[in-house]
Order: structure tokens, then sequence, then C-alpha cells
């Protein structure tokens, strides 16, 4: 039973990795040969069951954490009535983080529950903004900043 474990843990870490079959990655993957390991059991027409309960690859799906959600949103000058690129975007007491694109737009997974949200840039007053966040859900939010 264990080496047949071993035998088919190369193929479900290029499943979950998302890596083909025909890959030069996944050849590369030590055991992962066509040839069967030398302790397998003759084919007499029945699968095994941990062949069975394999899902071929199109059906794993990556889902969201029950744990956290998604916070998005644009940091913008109020005076200069334009998005802020570069602004660094934190969860306080954490080190979650993100930087805004050139749009002024950012992204990050958070906690769920009660956060407050930090943005800072050179030259604008920092600001802070609590928010509660819900699990698998995305809040978008707007911080204007002005200038410091």
């Amino acid at each position: 039973m264990h080496s047949r474990l071993q035998s088919l843990l190369p193929h479900l870490s290029a499943i979950i990795l998302g890596i083909g079959a025909g890959s030069p990655v996944a050849s590369a993957q030590p055991g992962s040969s066509d040839t069967p390991p030398a302790d397998a059991q003759p084919d007499n027409g029945t699968t095994p069951q941990a062949a069975q309960a394999e899902p071929p690859a199109a059906e794993i799906r990556a889902s969201p954490s029950a744990d956290t959600g998604t916070i998005s949103g644009t940091i913008r000058s109020v005076d200069m009535d334009a998005p802020l690129s570069g602004a660094t975007v934190t969860i306080v007491g954490t080190g979650l983080t993100a930087t805004t694109d050139d749009a002024g737009r950012f992204q990050l997974s958070a906690p769920t529950g009660r956060i407050v949200l930090r943005a800072d840039v050179a030259g604008f007053r920092s600001v802070e903004r609590p928010m509660t966040v819900t699990a698998g859900k995305t809040a978008d939010v707007d911080l204007p900043m002005t200038l410091d």
C-alpha cells in the first residue's frame, strides 16, 4: 500500500500544480514513468480503489478559502483628482500588503472579521479605514488621500 501511494504522489502533484501529463516538468518527476512499479499488481480488469477516487484534472477547482475574503479598491488624490500609483495598502496588525497599480487599484486577500485598512504614499496623509471582511466575498473600497 505504501509503495502504491508513493507511485501516485508525482501524478497527484502534477494535477494539483496544473502540469499536463506530457509536459517536461511532469516527465522529470521521479517515479512518473508510464511503466508500473515492480510491486504493482497485474491488471486483471479491476481498478484499484485509489485510482477510482482520484478526480480528473478538469474537475479540480480552486475555491476561495473559508476564512478569507478579498478587498479591492482605488487610492486617489482628492487634491489632484487623480489615482495614486505606488501607494502601499496594509491590513494593520498583519504583514498583508498590496501596492497600487498605475490606475491606483489594489487587491489583497484578507482574514475575515473586523480589520483596519491603511494606505500610505509619500507626500500624502495616511488614511485608515475600519471595515468588515466576509469569507468568500469581495469588499470594494475607495480611499481618498489629501496632500500632506
